[in-house]
Formats: C-alpha cells, structure tokens, sequence
C-alpha cells in the first residue's frame, strides 16, 4: 500500500467534505428534523464498532497498521460477523453523518467510500490475508461475509 492513500485518511477527506458540501451546496434535504438525529445513533455504532474491533486487533496480538501484514487470522469478536468490521464502521460513521446532516449531497460519501474500499483495498488486503494465512484464510472467507 506504499503511495496509496491509506482509509482513514479518506474517513478524514471523506467527513470534511461530506459536512462542508452540506453547508456550501445546500441542495435537496431528504430527512428533516427529529428523524436527522436518528444520525446519533449510527455515528455511535460506528465509532464503538470501530473501537472494539481495532481493540480486538491488538488483544489479539496482530497489527492494525496497513502497512503492516497481519501476524494472527482473527476469526472471533466482530470478526466472526465481517471480516472488515473497521471498514464497516467507518461506512456506518459517515452514513450517520449523512443521516444527521439530511442533505442529498451528504449520502454522496457512504457510498463512494464503500466502492473505494471495496474495488481498491479489500481485494488487495484479502490476497495478502490469503498468502500469509492460506487454507485457514479461505476457510474464513467461506463462512464470513466481507460485509456483514
């Protein structure tokens, strides 16, 4: 992944842009008040979601860099549900936000985060994930969704 903007740089891009379009290009509002604070409940799933499982990486002794290859094939935890449950905190974060803000524009970056990770970096990752780990690795990926 060396040169490559790295996901949580594009969680940052991602939310700068997906607040400041909300107010520079007010177009269509599609969910209004008090439904935009049902946002407030994704924004806490995704952070706790990506809490527990970037803690759960290193409860189970294996990296959380991505420049880094993993030491351990963590298979337990939010693991069990999705093998990407980081990125998928990070989808149901900025989908939060989209929720909050109400805006056309706002549900824009959910999506478009979701096809960069899923085109660009998972595929890659689960080749490395499959080189260093193998049949235990593929046995994984056949009981475990990439999403949920």
């Amino acid at each position: 992944m060396k040169g490559r903007l790295l996901p949580p740089k594009y969680l940052n891009a991602f939310l700068v842009l997906e607040i400041g379009l909300h107010f520079i290009f007010p177009i269509q509002q599609l969910i209004h008040a008090p439904y935009t604070y049902l946002g407030f409940v994704n924004i806490g799933i995704g952070i706790v979601l990506n809490v527990y499982s970037g803690g759960f990486l290193r409860r189970m002794n294996t990296t959380i860099d991505f420049h880094e290859t993993a030491t351990e094939l963590v298979v337990t935890g939010p693991f069990r549900m999705s093998r990407n449950p980081i990125y998928l905190s990070v989808i149901i974060l900025s989908l939060g936000i989209a929720i909050l803000l109400g805006s056309l524009i706002t549900f824009i970056f959910p999506a478009l985060l979701f096809l960069i990770l899923n085109v660009f970096y998972i595929p890659s990752e689960e080749m490395t994930m499959e080189k260093t780990f193998g049949k235990e690795y593929l046995d994984y990926r056949k009981k475990v969704r990439r999403w949920i």
